[in-house]
C-alpha cells in the first residue's frame, strides 16, 4: 500500500464518528496518565475564602488563590501551589487601593464585585470568569483544567475568543 492510500485510510478512520469519540477518549486517557506520571498536579477544590486587605485569598486542598483589587475596573489573580513568596513584579508596580463591594457565596463557588466587574470562582478548580456589568465575558479561565504546575512551573490555561490573542510575558 502507498503511503499516499495509508494517508487516506488514516483520515478515513478519524473522520468516523465513532472511531472519533474512540481517539479522543483514548487520547485524554494518555494525557492523564502522561500528567499524573509527570508530575503535573492542579489546585484541587476551594476549601475557604477569607477577606483580605484589598481583596480575597482562597485556600484549595494543594494552591492558594490571591484575587487583588487595585481599582473597580483592574484585578490582579495569583496561584501558587503553597505559599506566596515576596510580591515582586516587573509588570505590576502600583499598589492595590480597591475593594470589592460585594462577596458572595454558593454551592458551586463565589462572586465577587466591584462597581464595574462580577468575577465568578470555582470552589471545584479555582476557575475565575470575570464580566462588566452588562454580562458580557471579558477574561475567562478553561473551566475545568484552569491552573497547572509541574514542580515551580506554573501555567494557566485561558478561554480564548475568536478575535483574540494570548500573549503570556513569562513572569
Amino acid at each position: 500500500m502507498s503511503e499516499f492510500n495509508k494517508n487516506l485510510r488514516l483520515l478515513a478512520v478519524i473522520n468516523n464518528p465513532m472511531k472519533k469519540a474512540i481517539l479522543l477518549i483514548l487520547g485524554l486517557t494518555c494525557f492523564s496518565f502522561w500528567s499524573n506520571a509527570a508530575g503535573v498536579s492542579g489546585p484541587g477544590k476551594a476549601k475557604s475564602l477569607k477577606k483580605i486587605e484589598n481583596g480575597v485569598m482562597i485556600d484549595a486542598e494543594h494552591a492558594r488563590m490571591m484575587i487583588l483589587c487595585y481599582s473597580s475596573t483592574t484585578l490582579r489573580v495569583r496561584v501558587v501551589p503553597k505559599d506566596f513568596g515576596d510580591d515582586f513584579s516587573y509588570a505590576v508596580v502600583q499598589k492595590p487601593s480597591g475593594n470589592f463591594k460585594t462577596v458572595t457565596e454558593s454551592t458551586a463557588g463565589w462572586e465577587l464585585c466591584t462597581d464595574s466587574l462580577s468575577v465568578t470562582v470555582s470552589k471545584a478548580t479555582l476557575a475565575t470568569r470575570v464580566l462588566n456589568l452588562k454580562g458580557q465575558v471579558l477574561c475567562e479561565d478553561f473551566p475545568s483544567f484552569p491552573y497547572t504546575w509541574q514542580g515551580t512551573e506554573v501555567t494557566c490555561y485561558k478561554k480564548l475568543f475568536p478575535d483574540e490573542k494570548f500573549i503570556g510575558l513569562g513572569e
